[in-house]
């Protein structure tokens, strides 16, 4: 008997460490699933002008307000390259 009792401890001991070793790797994935979330998240922002990092909504009750975080140097900066117009020339038809 007291060999049975040593063989029932040996493989509950096994079990509990391919469950700690099981629960370990679980963890490392939900963890790396997260990260590349995260990281597509910051990717994705950046790509729109970096405005949604330099920007905090937040809503109270039915309104949404948007705090700026920017300086006054880099809200007021020209969007548009020098080689861009930003404005077209308009010239009004007459038609009979």
């Amino acid at each position: 008997m007291g060999i049975l009792k040593f063989f029932f401890i040996i493989i509950l001991i096994v079990i509990l460490m391919v469950l700690l070793m099981g629960a370990t790797v679980v963890a490392r994935i939900v963890h790396a699933v997260r990260k590349a979330f995260q990281s597509g998240n910051e990717q994705q922002s950046s790509s729109h002008g970096g405005y949604s990092s330099r920007n905090r909504h937040e809503t109270y009750g039915d309104e949404e307000k948007v705090i700026d975080k920017r300086t006054p140097q880099e809200a007021n900066r020209k969007i548009f390259a020098d080689n861009e117009g930003e404005y077209v020339d308009f010239e009004e038809s007459k038609e009979p």
